[in-house]
């Protein structure tokens, strides 16, 4: 079938999972209200087991206090696939763009807690992401209170636990860039996580170094 459009505007949104994950910071993935929730669908299409549509100027705020003021983005969606292409979207302080963000699973059981880490395959072609790092706190306690902007860009495939990423580029400030490629071993787990990093080319300054915290 075909939908032409469907418009959502300044509603209200409640996703809560019957288990309480007691989560003390940042946005609980288990237990989201959301307000102000407006977003505008197009061309919308399902036909055997896929579905395809346009998402366009989606916008809520957490309850945590994350705020999503734009996001846009082409989603094709099977029984083994979550693709977003041409993405932007934009938070209270970044603003990042995407050729495409692409989720391979066996299905979709695999997005659950036990195989989110090791069965979902990623696929993401970074443009540009220029990224306020204490935004990243909503999901990562370590990035509380770390008021820096980073630039990136790059293209990152594998799962959480066997992560690459290749044409790597990191700005910040006016002097600080690093470009390489990395592989990394072993995610969520510190202790055993293995990094192995190819470091192209990297400048900075003791000035800049200092002004990261």
């Amino acid at each position: 079938f075909y939908i032409d459009k469907i418009s959502i505007e300044n509603s209200r949104l409640d996703i809560h999972h019957f288990e309480n994950s007691n989560k003390d910071f940042g946005l609980d993935l288990k237990q989201m209200t959301f307000s102000g929730f407006n977003v505008t669908v197009e061309d919308l299409r399902a036909y055997t087991d896929t579905v395809q549509m346009n998402i366009n100027h989606l916008s809520l705020t957490d309850k945590s206090g994350f705020t999503l003021k734009d996001f846009s983005s082409g989603l094709h969606l099977s029984k083994q696939q979550l693709y977003f292409d041409d993405v932007d979207f934009t938070t209270a302080r970044s603003k990042m763009a995407f050729r495409k963000i692409h989720f391979d699973v066996d299905s979709f059981k695999d997005f659950g807690q036990g195989g989110i880490l090791s069965k979902v395959k990623m696929n993401i072609g970074c443009d540009k992401a220029e990224l306020f790092l204490d935004e990243l706190g909503y999901f990562a306690k370590v990035f509380e209170n770390l008021d820096n902007k980073i630039e990136l860009a790059g293209a990152f495939y594998g799962t959480i636990a066997n992560l690459n990423a290749r044409n790597l580029e990191i700005r910040y400030g006016e002097n600080t860039l690093l470009k390489g490629k990395f592989d990394i071993i072993g995610l969520p787990d510190s202790k055993s996580t293995f990094l192995i990093f190819d470091t192209r080319e990297f400048k900075t300054t003791t000035e800049e170094i200092n002004s990261f915290k």
